[in-house]
């Protein structure tokens, strides 16, 4: 069974001990590269899908080779510190990181690095329909055993780990217009998946020909993420916890 991190809040934010403040505080100065590319998503909006994408689509040319390293890896969650192993947290290794440094997050926008607003890095943000978040939130157990009533009641107030789903998506709404901005939304990548491959591929500057988005589009079919361990941590198991996680 899975273990089950301590809920705290971080300045009005619900969060959970694998997000510690520590690294929270950290994040507050932590050094942005105009080169750097973000990943930016609510809790069970799609997270995983977007960074296998980016991922591929920056080893265009070793796909076999990328598709074999572990997601983590590959687009690090900056918040994320599994502080009850021995390991240095993921913003100490992203600091460390070359450039382009792929990063991933999942926190509201007052409590990302100021620099990101600063220095308009590219940041893609993947947003879906809230009463599917919601239930695959709630099935995910991040907050433990929470009744569906309580649950609901708590993600329509914000009350849930990194807060209210509406703030989390209006601000990038608002921004989605930006140049360094794309926003596009979970059920578009359901609806076609080569089409939003193309358009984050040529977001980042990367000319991908239709033979390598027509392979990365497989790669990145529900079909093919679930049998690869390297996306669905649950089939990897000496990484079982780190799927709570994300």
């Amino acid at each position: 069974k899975s273990k089950m991190y301590k809920l705290y809040y971080y300045e009005g934010v619900l969060m959970k001990e694998i997000f510690p403040a520590s690294v929270l505080d950290a994040l507050k100065t932590f050094e942005v590269r105009d080169d750097d590319v973000f990943t930016v998503t609510y809790p069970k909006s799609g997270t995983t899908w977007i960074r296998h994408i980016v991922s591929l689509i920056y080893g265009s040319t070793h796909l076999e080779a990328v598709d074999k390293i572990s997601l983590r890896k590959r687009i690090p969650m900056m918040e994320y510190h599994p502080f009850h192993e021995n390991e240095e947290p993921n913003y100490k290794l992203l600091e460390k990181a070359d450039s382009p440094r792929l990063i991933s997050t999942h926190l509201p926008v007052e409590l990302l690095p100021p620099q990101i607003l600063q220095k308009k890095p590219k940041i893609i943000y993947v947003a879906r329909n809230p009463k599917d978040a919601a239930v695959s939130y709630h099935e995910f157990k991040a907050h433990g055993d929470w009744p569906w009533e309580e649950f609901v009641g708590n993600f329509l107030k914000g009350h849930v780990i990194c807060g209210s789903w509406l703030e989390h998506v209006s601000y990038w709404w608002q921004h989605r217009d930006d140049d360094n901005v794309l926003f596009i939304t979970y059920e578009d990548m359901i609806r076609d998946l080569s089409s939003i491959v193309r358009r984050v591929s040529c977001f980042l500057g990367k000319k991908c020909d239709d033979a390598t988005i027509r392979e990365i589009t497989l790669r990145s079919s529900f079909d093919s993420m679930k049998n690869n361990q390297s996306t669905n941590f649950r089939c990897a198991s000496h990484a079982h916890e780190r799927v709570r996680s994300e």
